[in-house]
């Protein structure tokens, strides 16, 4: 709410992408007259109830907000979707076309029945050396890849069943598979990829199924 950041967000986007669809997915309940702001401008607002447990690192909120909206937009028809934070900016107007280029540049290195095209991520918190640590803070792909990577079941562990020695490294902590790994990993097996937790074997993964940008 500060400084009305998503609010405004949203209108930006709706400038940005004029005949998108747009949803916002919370567990933030607007007040009526912004509802009817959103939807003044087309913006779909989908207000969910809290999951019955957080899990770790409370990412249930995550798995229920954005497979709803997931749900939502593949009953609308979308074929692709941007997958956003409600607390960062896109702000280049020109992202739609830039996202569609690089997939239209990379293809997927073989045809996959599991797979449609690669999913794009951001470098932001997808960090190199922890296996198969791909950001959940930005992705776009098409919504059939979309919705296996993020309509997963709930976690059921909390923080404590995870928790970590000070010495840990970071394939430790991919073993546990919190957060981030847990979407990734979870979207690879669908991909029929068994998976080691190597650093080699990571890398690989990214190269056949992701882009990367910065």
């Amino acid at each position: 709410e500060d400084n009305n950041f998503t609010i405004d967000t949203l209108y930006l986007y709706r400038s940005f992408f004029p005949t998108s669809k747009i949803v916002y997915s919370t567990t933030s309940n607007l007040n009526n007259d912004v509802q009817k702001m959103l939807t003044a401008k087309e913006i779909s607002y989908i207000f969910n109830d809290n999951p019955p447990y957080p899990g770790t690192s409370n990412v249930n909120y995550q798995i229920l907000t954005t497979s709803t909206a997931m749900n939502y937009l593949k009953e609308f028809g979308a074929n692709y979707v941007l997958k956003t934070r409600s607390d960062q900016r896109v702000n280049n107007h020109l992202i739609k076309d830039y996202l569609f280029n690089l997939i239209d540049t990379f293809p997927l290195k073989e045809e996959s029945s599991n797979q449609e095209s690669r999913l794009v991520g951001c470098s932001l918190n997808t960090f190199k050396l922890r296996p198969y640590g791909m950001s959940d803070m930005f992705m776009f792909g098409h919504i059939d890849d979309m919705e296996k990577y993020w309509c997963i079941p709930f976690e059921t562990r909390a923080n404590k069943d995870v928790a970590l020695g000070k010495n840990c490294s970071w394939k430790d902590y991919s073993l546990k598979e919190i957060c981030e790994v847990k979407f990734c990993a979870s979207y690879l097996r669908k991909l029929d990829r068994v998976l080691d937790f190597s650093y080699s074997d990571s890398m690989t993964a990214f190269a056949d199924h992701f882009i990367i940008i910065d």
